[in-house]
């Protein structure tokens, strides 16, 4: 995990190290690596609340173009954001 996330979690979660821990754990459930860009769009999307952290690490797994559509994109047809980036270069953090 980049370190940009991890100063976004910082930033935003009061509880950061259960956040980087739940994080991190999702590699496991996904039997597999999973992107910063995906990351930074839950991370993004959450907010610093747990139950929206949950609920968008949920959507990961059904679907993770929803995911980014939903934290890149103002509508279906302009890109806001650009997750593959960092908070730092998107001006986030």
């Amino acid at each position: 995990m980049q370190q940009d996330i991890l100063d976004k979690i910082n930033e935003d979660f009061e509880n950061s190290e259960e956040v980087v821990n739940i994080l991190e754990s999702m590699e496991s459930m996904n039997c597999g690596p999973i992107s910063d860009r995906i990351y930074r769009g839950i991370i993004f999307l959450a907010q610093g609340d747990m139950s929206k952290l949950n609920h968008f690490i949920e959507l990961s797994f059904k679907d993770c173009r929803d995911l980014i559509w939903q934290a890149e994109y103002e509508d279906p047809e302009v890109q806001k954001y650009d997750f593959n980036n960092s908070f730092k270069e998107l001006g986030l953090l």
